[in-house]
């Protein structure tokens, strides 16, 4: 089947690695990330969604079956230089998503979305966080778990 023009399709950004140049810590069952274990991220697309990949290579075991991962945002440098709160078990302001983990114990590439991001104002910056609910720690010996953005968009075919 042929797509039509002016059909509406999705065109992706440029990948970039939320943890690059950082390291991922660990994140415990039911606990958040730390705000140092992603890299703040500009919206200078002003993209409307996003796809995610997580990697974990260092599961403390097996996960649990239908473990999940979900994604935050904290929404940074708005009417100045003013920051949300950073998410917590008490502050779950801007869930973006969720991986769904498998329940093995090895190395797992997961992808999601994509998702709505919830862009304030042009160029908006983030700091995502994931929320482990997997029933295992992520990171548990070597601090490994690598997290991505793509930027999304839709519009007409040509």
């Amino acid at each position: 089947m042929a797509i039509s023009t002016d059909a509406a399709v999705h065109f992706w950004g440029t990948e970039t690695e939320l943890t690059s140049g950082t390291t991922a810590g660990t994140v415990a069952d039911g606990a958040f990330s730390d705000s140092n274990d992603t890299n703040t991220w500009t919206n200078s697309d002003d993209a409307p969604l996003a796809m995610f990949q997580l990697f974990v290579d260092d599961w403390g075991g097996a996960p649990d079956a239908g473990g999940i991962v979900n994604i935050y945002a904290q929404l940074l440098n708005f009417n100045s230089t003013n920051d949300e709160p950073q998410p917590d078990a008490n502050y779950k302001s801007h869930y973006v998503g969720k991986f769904i983990v498998d329940n093995v114990d090895a190395d797992q590439w997961l992808t999601a979305g994509p998702f709505a991001l919830p862009n304030y104002e042009t160029s908006q910056n983030y700091q995502f966080y994931i929320e482990n609910q997997s029933g295992q720690t992520i990171g548990s010996t070597n601090n490994h778990w690598d997290f991505f953005i793509v930027p999304m968009t839709y519009g007409p075919h040509a």
